[in-house]
């Protein structure tokens, strides 16, 4: 792509549901309110392609010719309701750009890795954010052959935190108990290293969850 795309009805301003696939629903990561508000408006992007799919009935990687995503966003589409913290969402962009995401394929045995978001840019005044997105982590959003996770998007977008917005979507829609083993869950959350007493996590992290979500 040598422009930015433009898609219709981006950013969504309905509650609609969207699909993610459970690679990145259980990426293993420590991320910010602003950080997950920022990666769903990928997914609610990344929609455009997938519309109209029968997921179930393709269970597996969407194919596309992209070497690489361009897109634009507002800036308040990744903010919470009269939020101005406008340098928490560049404090965001800032630790995205600098983070590393990295995929193994068994099948190829190739390694890849770049940050989640690169070539950011937001022009003062405008009121809007362009950034490119790697194609194998676009390859990641729409490769369902892991399963996935259907939500709502405002819904999750409203929630109070990073963690309750992640339990969100993995619990979203789910007709029979999930089973997670601790230490899963504390990889999943990026805690791993901070409560060596599962009795801690699961007050502070999995009971707050409870009570947002609640």
């Amino acid at each position: 792509m040598s422009e930015i795309e433009q898609v219709p009805n981006f950013p969504s301003t309905v509650n609609r549901n969207v699909i993610q696939s459970y690679i990145f629903s259980a990426m293993r990561a420590r991320l910010s309110i602003y950080q997950m508000r920022i990666i769903y408006r990928l997914v609610d992007f990344a929609q455009s392609e997938i519309d109209g799919l029968m997921i179930r009935d393709n269970m597996t990687r969407i194919n596309h010719s992209l070497r690489h995503v361009d897109l634009s966003m507002s800036v308040r589409s990744v903010m919470p309701d009269k939020d101005k913290h406008y340098e928490k969402v560049k404090s965001a962009l800032k630790s995205m750009m600098s983070t590393l995401v990295e995929f193994y394929n068994p099948q190829s045995k190739t390694w890849q890795g770049t940050p989640v978001i690169y070539n950011v840019k937001w022009e003062q005044g405008s009121g809007m954010i362009t950034m490119s997105v790697a194609d194998f982590v676009w390859d990641a959003m729409l490769n369902f052959s892991y399963g996935f996770r259907k939500f709502e998007l405002l819904t999750s977008m409203a929630m109070p935190s990073a963690n309750s917005m992640r339990m969100y979507c993995l619990i979203s829609g789910q007709s029979r108990p999930l089973e997670y083993k601790i230490e899963t869950l504390k990889q999943m959350f990026g805690v791993a290293d901070k409560y060596s007493n599962n009795s801690d996590f699961i007050k502070r992290i999995l009971g707050k969850c409870k009570q947002e979500l609640d």
